[in-house]
This record gives C-alpha cells, structure tokens and sequence, in this order.
C-alpha cells in the first residue's frame, strides 16, 4: 500500500520505529450516479502519519522521502523542545526577576520600597493572535532536499506576585 511504501521510506530515512504514529484515519464513501441516484462504489481511506525527526538537518530529506515514496500531501511542520523543562524554570527565573524589578521601581516612584512577597501566581500566557502566512517559491536544484528552517523556539511565562509597599526608613 501507499502507506507502507511511505513508512518503509521513513525507517530508511533513518527515522525510528518509536517516532512514526498514526496521526489519523479518515474513510470517506466514494459515489457515483445511476439513473439520477446515488450509488455508493466503494470507500477512500486516507492514512495520517505522524513523524519526529530530532535531527533538524534530516527535515527536508525526511520530507522529501516521504513525499517521494507516495505521501500525498503535507499538514503542516511543528518545531518544538525535545525538553522544554528546563528553558521553562529559566522563563519562570526571568519572569520573577522582571517582576520584581518592576514593583521594586513602582515602589520607588511611591516614595516607598518593597515589603515581604505577599502572594505570586503563575499565570498561562496569552496566545499570539492568527499568524498570517507568507509563501514564497525557491528555485533549486532538483537533487537538493527541500529546505526546512526551524527560526527560533519561544517558551513564555506570566506570574504575577504581590509584594506589601513599605514607607522608606522602616525595616
């Protein structure tokens, strides 16, 4: 089938067995019309395979074997962290910091400075609206894999924290 001869493509693409996942499976009746009536001929099936590459040099030559061995089409390429863990605790660091310095210059600006933290909260961070999308055609070689550019991954964080305004010259 198609979907093996695409599957086969990805292993030889050095893709690993754990990586390939079934990303959906859509059925769809096929009809013709007889007599002024439809006639259901059959069925359609369209298999969805879902693949990490965790070399960002073997996108485009993944893609391309993929589309080569039979995939019909492209949904769409995600970058993400293999391990967002740790560049998380250094936005929350961050957020925390910048906090921080804002009420300590809101509580100078009071004539006054800051007391003991008195609550702070994480918060999810506001989603980025619609992105409008630009395409553009590159000419290249026919040989050459599909050029693939991840740009730069974004972890955001919101806290807000309270902190008890103190008059200046009490401890």
């Amino acid at each position: 089938t198609a979907a093996r001869a695409v599957l086969d493509a990805l292993s030889r693409a050095g893709i690993a067995a754990g990586d390939v996942h079934t990303a959906g499976i859509d059925v769809s009746p096929n009809w013709e019309h007889e007599d002024g009536r439809p006639v259901r001929r059959g069925f359609t099936v369209t298999n969805r395979i879902g693949v990490t590459i965790r070399d960002l040099e073997a996108v485009g030559r993944v893609l391309d074997a993929g589309l080569e061995a039979g995939a019909t089409g492209l949904d769409g390429v995600r970058f993400l962290l293999a391990d967002e863990a740790a560049a998380a605790d250094e936005a929350r660091r961050s957020a925390v910091a910048d906090a921080r310095r804002r009420a300590e210059t809101i509580a100078d600006a009071a004539g006054g400075r800051l007391g003991p933290l008195r609550g702070i909260a994480e918060g999810i961070p506001a989603s980025p609206g619609p992105l409008r999308e630009a395409r553009m055609a590159m000419a290249t070689p026919p040989d050459a894999p599909t050029p693939v550019l991840p740009g730069s991954i974004e972890v955001s964080v919101t806290v807000t924290a309270e902190w008890e305004l103190l008059p200046v010259g009490l401890v």
